[in-house]
């Protein structure tokens, strides 16, 4: 038989082994806890988004109205743009306008006058020149490369 000191040595190890389950069950029973708070938590925002979602499919008429309108758009442009691929449209969408210049705005179209009317004398150009043929430059006198002016 076994003497009492080892049972006793026995169960007291059995009692410790005993304390270190009972403390890992509780610390997984803590976290069990949390998690299932957490859940829940997660479940109630999952609940809010559900209820969002079904108040926009079913009652917000404004939000539905700026989804179609959006859709609508979209088809328009496709149809342009499929449109302006198979040539059909070239002339109805105004392209042809692109082919002409445009005529200059009223004050571009003043300075312009204005810059045909006024001689360009203070350029270098002899405004007493006939024609553009005949153009001539005012003479500049020679200049020294850099080379020679480092030297």
């Amino acid at each position: 038989m076994a003497s009492p000191t080892a049972s006793s040595l026995g169960l007291q190890r059995l009692a410790y082994q005993l304390h270190q389950l009972s403390e890992v069950t509780e610390a997984i029973t803590w976290r069990l806890l949390e998690l299932e708070e957490r859940l829940g938590a997660q479940e109630h925002q999952l609940g809010k988004l559900e209820e969002e979602t079904d108040s926009v499919e079913s009652g917000s008429g404004a939000a539905m109205a700026a989804v179609a309108s959006r859709l609508e758009d979209t088809d328009q442009r496709q149809a342009r743009i499929e449109m302006m691929l198979r040539g059909d449209g070239l002339s109805e969408m105004g392209f042809q306008r692109h082919l002409r210049p445009v005529p200059p705005h009223a004050i571009q179209q003043e300075l312009i006058d204005r810059s045909e009317d006024a001689p360009c004398s203070d350029h270098g150009v002899d405004p007493s020149a006939s024609s553009p043929d005949t153009v001539t430059f005012q003479e500049e006198g020679d200049q020294q490369f850099i080379d020679q002016l480092s030297a």
